[in-house]
């Protein structure tokens, strides 16, 4: 976690400080905030980390005591600790497994153009997305988007955006599809799971994913006909970028 020196406006009497995706209150006069005394907590607070054990043992050097050791339990590895302040936190380094993505969330979307460059243009000013290159040319991820975007201009595509969405099953859901009046593609092993091309009852085209496996440290998330991506195997975290 980086602790920005930013201080925010004050809200409501607190003073806040931006320490990455969290807000630290501090009281003022207005709202007399107390952390915890004794060893008594009235809550404790969740937080997902990418390792436990070196997350506590950076908090153990600077203060903190060490309520539970790092162990595993079948929903990853835990810890509990007290920060210098008395708030009791627990921290969780899901396995690797793990996702919060259930069916029907988009697992990724592409956007295809005639002309690459002049999108990267576009969305860059108007959206602030920056760019790094795919494997293929005409290929861009669009670094740290949610969820995972991609970036594809070839001349003679249509602009679309081609969506990948998470299913449970994919032979059971192109056969959802084909009942009710769309089309579905053979269904498609790859080394991360399967995936099926299929188009919905109004001629827009779509693809279904489950994803299987994960080998590296990053779950393998669709292939597009025409690009693949990566995304770090997260069970929601920020991060997730795309390989084209």
């Amino acid at each position: 976690m980086q602790l920005f020196d930013d201080a925010l406006p004050e809200v409501y009497g607190y003073l806040l400080h931006r320490c990455g995706d969290l807000a630290l209150a501090e009281g003022s006069s207005q709202a007399p905030v107390q952390p915890p005394r004794g060893d008594t907590f009235s809550h404790t607070l969740h937080l997902q980390v990418d390792d436990v054990d070196a997350t506590v043992r950076g908090a153990r050097a600077v203060g903190a005591q060490v309520e539970r050791e790092p162990g595993d339990e079948p929903y990853g590895r835990v810890a509990v600790l007290v920060d210098p302040f008395g708030h009791r936190w627990l921290l969780n380094q899901p396995p690797a497994r793990a996702t919060r993505y259930r069916q029907g969330d988009v697992a990724y979307a592409t956007l295809e153009v005639a002309d690459a460059e002049r999108a990267r243009q576009f969305y860059g000013a108007v959206l602030g997305w920056q760019f790094s290159s795919g494997s293929l040319p005409g290929a861009w991820n669009v670094d740290a988007a949610r969820p995972v975007v991609g970036l594809w201009g070839r001349s003679d595509l249509e602009p679309q955006v081609q969506l990948c969405y998470r299913v449970d099953d994919v032979a059971a859901a192109a056969e959802r599809v084909r009942a009710c009046g769309g089309a579905a593609g053979g269904v498609d092993r790859k080394p991360y799971g399967l995936i099926v091309e299929c188009v919905d009852d109004q001629g827009a085209s779509f693809l279904a994913v489950a994803t299987t496996s994960v080998s590296g440290g990053c779950l393998r998330l669709a292939e597009h006909p025409r690009c693949s991506r990566t995304a770090p195997a997260d069970a929601g975290s920020a991060g997730v970028q795309p390989e084209i």
